[in-house]
């Protein structure tokens, strides 16, 4: 996957249009199987839905295309990016005390939003950019700050880097044991020499060589041992993508989905319209 595809083409998506992100992921396949991933595995459903909403016992409500929570704020997110688009008419505005207040305290709680996924299909049948600012978000939240590590490590094959980006919806970005840095380091540390493996790239671990997707597999281990039910489908899913050697995205990723059902996701525009 190209580095400054990702970083320049989408993590610079404060000053990119929503519609010129859509472009990029229409014509390149590493970034496009990337997001349908990242989609697939939050949502059961590779194609990008910018509307779908539901009310989640332990999220709130979750949304858009990696269910964006009013629990944890990515939500909030989302709508004060959409304030800026000028097709944007406020539907959100007589609950945003309240969305402030649930993501401030990490709450659960549909008080004062009870209407929130009304509001969130009324924009996304408007003439909003909506699937793009969600792309925003999703960038700024958590492909930026996965990007240091991915950029650090000099990581080479999409897989990688994808593994690393879903860590950091599904974990948080941060350096503790149960998030993207956390792991990482507990990852770095099984290595005490130079190892070899089959994928043709080698990363710096410390002060050794390492084959990347030999390290990877020891990253899925301390993942799994993490002991989080939703990772259980996607960890199968990214050895699966191993055993297939499909590190760069080269044909269709050979998933699992909810129901432990295989699932082929190809590169294609399906889901890209706004």
């Amino acid at each position: 996957m190209k580095l400054s595809f990702l970083y320049v083409g989408l993590l610079a998506a404060a000053s990119a249009s929503p519609l010129a992100i859509i472009d990029e992921l229409k014509v390149d396949c590493d970034a496009n199987i990337m997001y349908k991933l990242i989609s697939f595995f939050e949502t059961n459903n590779p194609d990008y839905d910018a509307r779908q909403c539901s009310r989640s016992s332990e999220s709130g409500f979750s949304a858009g295309i990696v269910n964006f929570s009013t629990r944890y704020g990515d939500a909030l997110a989302v709508i004060e990016q959409i304030e800026s688009d000028s097709n944007y008419n406020g539907q959100f505005d007589d609950m945003k005390p309240a969305l402030e207040r649930h993501a401030e305290s990490s709450s659960s709680s549909t008080s004062g939003i009870s209407e929130f996924c009304e509001q969130w299909v009324a924009v996304a049948d408007s003439k909003v950019d909506f699937l793009g600012h969600q792309i925003n978000v999703l960038n700024k939240k958590y492909y930026e700050p996965a990007y240091e590590y991915i950029s650090d490590m000099n990581l080479e094959y999409a897989l990688t880097k994808t593994v690393l980006f879903d860590t950091a919806i599904a974990h948080g970005a941060g350096s503790g044991s149960s998030s993207l840095g956390g792991l990482i380091k507990k990852t770095n540390s099984k290595f005490t020499k130079d190892t070899s493996g089959p994928s043709g790239s080698t990363i710096k671990v410390g002060d050794y060589e390492v084959d990347e997707i030999t390290w990877l597999e020891k990253y899925l281990d301390a993942r799994e041992e993490l002991g989080s039910s939703y990772d259980k489908i996607r960890i199968k899913s990214y050895r699966n993508l191993i055993r297939d050697k499909n590190y760069d995205f080269d044909w269709p990723a050979r998933v699992f989905d909810w129901n432990d059902e295989r699932k082929d996701l190809p590169c294609s525009s399906v889901g890209l319209s706004i």
